[in-house]
């Protein structure tokens, strides 16, 4: 691939994001059937007695309660994941990762030794991923992908079949706006000569 420097660009380029319909649909999904359910509970329990005849206290006369209780619990993950969308960003110092809705990790050029666009083609979806190999590095500058950062890794390596083991982190090249090319051409501006960019999607 053909580097086109940044010395004249912005000190930080910020991948715009792509409308996350996946996490809206799923969110909206949730919420319907949430909805029925709450509806049925209510139907179904909303007469129950709160005292039985024999003085006892009767635990279905606050099932509906419990169920819009746990059900609002349970939509926490879907807002979570809208709020902590993907990022990252490039500039002369590293990147700047979060490839899910967990850690934002920096990631120093210094322990970067490769960047590759790597696309797989499935029967109904083709899958491009942003990957990053480091070298390991135990020091203090920048932060080093733990089990927690590799979930969107891990997924790769499913796909793959155990081809992009080489590599540390990967990230979801469809969560951002621009093509997976044009993604790879703003973060190799600012690579150094000693990262390797390999771009496999074409």
């Amino acid at each position: 691939m053909t580097r086109a420097r940044g010395r004249g660009e912005s000190s930080r380029v910020r991948l715009r994001r792509r409308f996350p319909a996946r996490h809206v649909a799923k969110l909206l999904g949730y919420l319907f059937v949430a909805g029925i359910v709450l509806v049925v509970t209510s139907l179904v329990f909303g007469d129950e007695p709160v005292v039985l005849d024999n003085g006892a206290s009767n635990p279905l006369s606050h099932l509906t309660v419990f169920a819009a209780v746990a059900l609002a619990l349970g939509v926490v993950p879907y807002v979570y994941r809208l709020v902590r969308l993907p990022r990252l960003e490039v500039n002369h110092f590293g990147l700047i990762v979060r490839p899910g809705a967990l850690r934002t990790m920096v990631l120093p050029w210094v322990h970067i030794e490769q960047l590759a666009g790597y696309t797989v083609q499935e029967r109904r979806h083709t899958r491009t991923y942003l990957l990053i190999a480091c070298d390991g590095h135990q020091g203090r500058l920048g932060d080093r992908p733990g089990y927690a950062d590799r979930i969107v890794f891990r997924e790769a390596m499913h796909v793959t079949g155990g081809l992009v083991g080489d590599f540390d982190v990967a990230v979801r090249m469809r969560d951002f706006a621009d093509t997976p090319s044009a993604q790879l051409a703003q973060l190799s501006a600012f690579a150094p000569n000693h990262v390797d960019v390999v771009d496999l999607s074409s």
